[in-house]
């Protein structure tokens, strides 16, 4: 399996975020200071701050790693957490958020946040060049797919291949929406072999397990 780029990699956390200011002191003047930390292109302004909104968005910034690597990033503040995102690595992006938090905590005097921090979710979304075709999960997938191609409006000449893989938990133990995908990437040529994968997990992971995929299907050895 070949990266072909990243296309989100976003860490949430989930804290009481009305708990890191416990006195309720005007966050008013941290606005300016972060927008300039972090050079947002776009943040909050005018009728954006006045009312009851229920995020607060600041977008096209920039974070310098500790590598010495700029990051494009964004953030978003909701009542009930921190949603960040870059195009680099959920590693990247949880550092990010880190260092959001830490310098408004030395520097404003706000609770440090590890203190409540409840759980961190992640979602990781990726282009890769998958050289393994899908159409292998199942061998006997190809007579099925010669039926479909049968009744198919373009005629049995077009055949149908196998354009995706999804696995998801139950509902009814507290699972949602899919939690990992791997699919033909829109418009792209099935010859390019080009693949969209998401899944909630961290971007490192994720990939890993795109490479245990692969192996999977081609039938060869791997390593969990």
């Amino acid at each position: 399996m070949e990266l072909l780029s990243i296309n989100v990699a976003r860490s949430i956390w989930l804290l009481p975020v009305n708990d890191l200011n416990p006195r309720g002191k005007s966050l008013f003047p941290i606005l300016a200071p972060l927008v300039q930390k972090y050079n947002f292109l776009k943040f909050p302004q005018g009728p954006e701050l006045t009312g009851s909104p229920t995020s607060f968005k600041f977008d096209d910034g920039l974070y310098t790693t500790v590598q010495g690597v700029p990051l494009r990033v964004g953030l978003t503040v909701y009542a009930d957490g921190f949603v960040a995102d870059t195009r680099s690595s959920t590693a990247d992006t949880d550092a990010f958020l880190h260092d959001v938090l830490t310098w408004l905590s030395d520097t404003f005097g706000l609770r440090p946040y590890h203190e409540i921090l409840r759980r961190r979710g992640y979602l990781s979304e990726a282009y890769v060049r998958f050289p393994a075709s899908l159409n292998e999960v199942n061998p006997a997938f190809g007579d099925f797919r010669t039926m479909l191609a049968g009744h198919s409006i373009l005629g049995s000449d077009v055949p149908y291949h196998v354009t995706g893989i999804t696995f998801g938990q139950d509902p009814a133990r507290g699972g949602g929406a899919p939690s990992f995908r791997l699919e033909r990437a829109e418009t792209a040529h099935f010859e390019e072999g080009r693949y969209f994968s998401t899944a909630q997990l961290q971007t490192e992971i994720h990939l890993h397990l795109l490479d245990i995929l692969e192996s999977i299907i081609l039938g060869n050895p791997y390593q969990a």
